[in-house]
């Protein structure tokens, strides 16, 4: 069952880490721009303007990296329905990945952690930085599995389409960049990705 922002489901959501940050989400200004720390609470304030609780933000170690793991519930007490949605940072402020959901999502959320590098009928590019714009040094045809250490938010989620963002990866001895939409966490593997990617083309 999969989630929207204007009817949550009835599936509770456990905590995947840790470090807990429970009870109501801080207001964030409306339109602000200011530039916001790369910190769980600051993720969960950039949130407010979607959801209006937050049973929990799971995910303090992977802040520092550049993603979070938010937990989400439509209740005060944090006891309600609710989803996981997976948020980033651009660098200067926090905004979603993908949609909020209770199913199977395919971003890693681990950092430092592995990915794949998922195989289908076209080829994954490999980018010098976490740009689509960036040169490509490398292209991949098979499933790969690599390091990945950090993340960095290029387009955020946006009418029921899922964002792009950046994972870096170790690659040959240097560092290098891979998109979100190419990779899947190493315990899902490439085919709950397949499934995934097939069932976000219906929402677009």
């Amino acid at each position: 069952m999969r989630l929207t922002r204007t009817g949550l489901g009835t599936a509770l959501i456990a905590a995947t880490a840790a470090t807990l940050v429970t009870g109501l989400l801080a207001t964030a200004p409306a339109g602000a721009v200011t530039k916001q720390p790369m910190t769980p609470a600051a993720a969960v304030a950039a949130a407010r303007h979607t959801w209006a609780y937050a049973a929990n933000v799971s995910g303090a170690r992977l802040a520092a990296r550049g993603l979070v793991d938010l937990a989400v519930s439509d209740t005060p007490g944090g006891n309600g329905p609710g989803c996981r949605e997976v948020w980033g940072y651009t660098g200067r402020v926090w905004a979603g990945l993908g949609r909020c959901n209770q199913d199977f999502f395919p971003y890693p959320t681990v950092l430092p952690g592995t990915l794949l590098i998922c195989r289908d009928a076209s080829v994954t590019v490999i980018r010098s930085a976490p740009s689509t714009t960036a040169p490509i040094v490398a292209r991949v045809r098979t499933t790969t599995k690599v390091s990945t250490d950090q993340f960095r938010l290029v387009l955020a989620y946006k009418g029921g389409k899922d964002g792009v963002g950046y994972y870096r990866i170790r690659w040959h001895g240097t560092y290098r960049w891979v998109a979100s939409y190419r990779v899947v966490d190493v315990a899902d593997g490439c085919s709950g990705w397949s499934i995934y990617w097939r069932l976000e083309a219906t929402h677009r």
